[in-house]
């Protein structure tokens, strides 16, 4: 995401209109002050009424709805992650996952959760997870990933700053590691070995080969039949508190000392960085360390974006993920994506979110998730970076949009030791 400008590049003219910037929209937006203000909520669509309930009275969410000539277009999500209910694992019971995106309640073709794995809550049983690829993005602690049958495991160590993202129906197990520094730290507050955000992306929509128009409302049920499966079946355990997940943001540097490579004294920097898995089928589970991915500036702006995951690298996803980073001042021209929902979470740093004429503050632990064919931005006005993780499903061009900017090797010292206390001085 960030600022879509037009660029000079050769491959310019064959992005589509919606990753160009329209600079004459953009400043009549906010010469006729639209841009900022406070508009009425527009007309919601038959499937946003019915789920009004839950996205307009929590206070842990706001939907902003938008509308055009042409018909009603899609909600815009924002909420902050603190003050969402969480539900434990059943199965296992150190194991609780607070539901950030449902696809029902927020129509949206893919799921999002924050899991917080306490230290009982280790277990060698695999699962599997059918018609969806799952994304994980290491948030806090250390874990443990095992995948394969017994006679061929594979054993990977996740810290602070890692994504891992596994094709579906792979046999697979994700736990807190086994050794902890909690006592030693005194960190009787801390609730928590392992904390990570988790999405489920469903097959139909990530494949690259089917056509997107066939695969939004399929995507919908699937994610949607994953979250019951997972997230409907445990107890209800109280609200995760907003200073909880500020906690959470800040225990990268409070656990992982001077190197994020490093949990509890064992060095988890074991060649595994890019590290993936064949499948017979040609799939991969793809592993990728923050300190370690190619970064490009955006062309003709100042912003940032670390792309972890992304359909030219990873072929077999029609999706693109990574750390985007916006400088001070940094403001993001109003643009639109004809088919890509694009997600914002916060790690560090604070900004203002623009939406179809509407406009919100974003913090650390701040959610928003804009529909495709609808006008957003994100400004950062202060004087500290801002850093979101940052999703595109489908990729929509985007990637090689990214792509055509400029490579500035891999994120800088300042923002490695803001994110995961890594290279600090």
């Amino acid at each position: 995401m960030g600022g879509i400008s037009p660029h000079r590049s050769p491959s310019h003219r064959n992005l589509p209109l919606s990753h160009r910037d329209l600079p004459p929209l953009h400043r009549n937006l906010r010469g006729k002050g639209v841009l900022g203000g406070r508009k009425e909520s527009r007309t919601r669509s038959r499937e946003a009424r019915r789920f009004a309930q839950y996205t307009c009275t929590s206070h842990a969410m706001r939907t902003i709805c938008a509308s055009s000539a042409g018909g009603t277009k899609g909600n815009a999500v924002v909420k902050k992650v603190g003050d969402v209910q969480m539900v434990r694992d059943k199965e296992r019971r150190a194991r609780a996952v607070a539901p950030l995106l449902v696809p029902e309640r927020d129509q949206l073709p893919f799921a999002l959760g924050l899991e917080i794995c306490g230290a009982g809550a280790r277990n060698n049983a695999k699962q599997r997870v059918s018609g969806a690829w799952t994304l994980h993005y290491v948030l806090e602690g250390c874990a443990e990933f095992k995948a394969g049958e017994e006679e061929e495991e594979v054993e990977l160590h996740l810290g602070a700053g890692d994504g891992l993202i596994i094709p579906p129906d792979v046999l697979r197990s994700l736990q807190p590691c086994q050794s902890s520094t909690r006592a030693e730290e005194g960190q009787v507050d801390v609730e928590w070995e392992f904390a990570s955000l988790v999405a489920y992306l469903p097959e139909c929509l990530v494949d690259p080969h089917l056509a997107h128009k066939r695969r939004t409302s399929e995507a919908l049920r699937v994610a949607q039949a994953l979250v019951d499966e997972a997230w409907s079946r445990g107890d209800e355990l109280g609200t995760l508190r907003q200073d909880q997940v500020v906690q959470m943001l800040e225990g990268a540097k409070r656990r992982h000392g001077s190197s994020s490579s490093e949990v509890d004294g064992e060095s988890t920097d074991d060649g595994s960085e890019g590290w993936e898995l064949d499948r017979t089928d040609g799939e991969l589970v793809s592993l990728r360390k923050l300190k370690d991915v190619d970064t490009y500036q955006l062309p003709n702006q100042t912003n940032r974006l670390a792309l972890m995951f992304d359909p030219v690298r990873n072929q077999q996803i029609n999706a693109t993920f990574g750390v985007e980073v916006f400088e001070p001042g940094h403001i993001t021209p109003l643009h639109v994506h004809e088919d890509g929902y694009e997600l914002f979470f916060v790690l560090s740093g604070s900004g203002v979110g623009h939406f179809e004429g509407e406009s919100f503050d974003l913090e650390p632990g701040s959610l928003a998730v804009f529909p495709p064919k609808t006008w957003h931005g994100i400004d950062n006005l202060n004087v500290e970076r801002l850093y979101c993780l940052e999703l595109m499903l489908p990729n929509d061009m985007f990637a090689e949009l990214v792509r055509s900017g400029k490579p500035v090797g891999v994120l800088d010292d300042d923002d490695l030791c803001t994110l995961i206390n890594f290279g600090c001085g």
